[in-house]
């Protein structure tokens, strides 16, 4: 199975195991849209934009979209699959784009859709705050102490050759997952 299919049912699969799913949903419809965005995401010239297929345990565990700029990063997106979650992959990586963050001197924000508690109760317990909403999500934040900004992260100086980089795919790997916790 390529990347862009992949990523399509790691993001079915997780919604659907949160109970999330429209139950009118063409899945075959929606399938083919999102596969269909990827390719066009993973192919566009967009500054700073990165959608990886997470691995963990030398196997696909998720999907991660990542936007860098304008005084900030964003977390566009993050889904593991349903047994994979709950064993610490997700805290990993947000606390890696934590450092990430702090290193630069920049926030890093997500959206979290209002009907997903629990991946709000997640990103409270990881320190973010509400900075404001929308209709259908609640914006987060986390912001690195003051004076966190590292000298190779300032104006002019590029962080690694990520930072510079086009939209593109990639892969970010892990160690293997822990004992699921409840």
């Amino acid at each position: 199975m390529d990347d862009a299919g992949f990523l399509a049912d790691v993001v079915l699969a997780a919604t659907r195991a949160q109970g999330r799913l429209p139950d009118d949903l063409d899945e075959a419809e929606w399938r083919a849209g999102f596969a269909e965005w990827t390719s066009e995401q993973i192919g566009a010239d967009i500054p700073g934009s990165t959608t990886s297929v997470i691995e963990s345990d030398g196997g696909r565990a998720g999907r991660l979209r990542v936007a860098r700029g304008d005084g900030r990063i964003e977390l566009c997106g993050i889904q593991l699959l349903p047994d994979l979650q709950g064993r610490g992959i997700g805290t990993a990586i947000i606390e890696q784009l934590k450092a990430e963050a702090a290193a630069a001197g920049v926030p890093l924000d997500l959206g979290v859709e209002k009907d997903n508690p629990d991946a709000r109760r997640f990103y409270d317990r990881l320190g973010f705050v509400q900075v404001g909403e929308d209709e259908e999500e609640h914006k987060l934040r986390w912001s690195p102490e003051p004076g966190a900004r590292s000298a190779a992260s300032r104006p002019g100086r590029p962080r690694s050759r990520a930072d510079a980089g086009r939209s593109r795919s990639a892969r970010a790997r892990l160690p293997a997952p822990g004992p699921r916790r409840g």
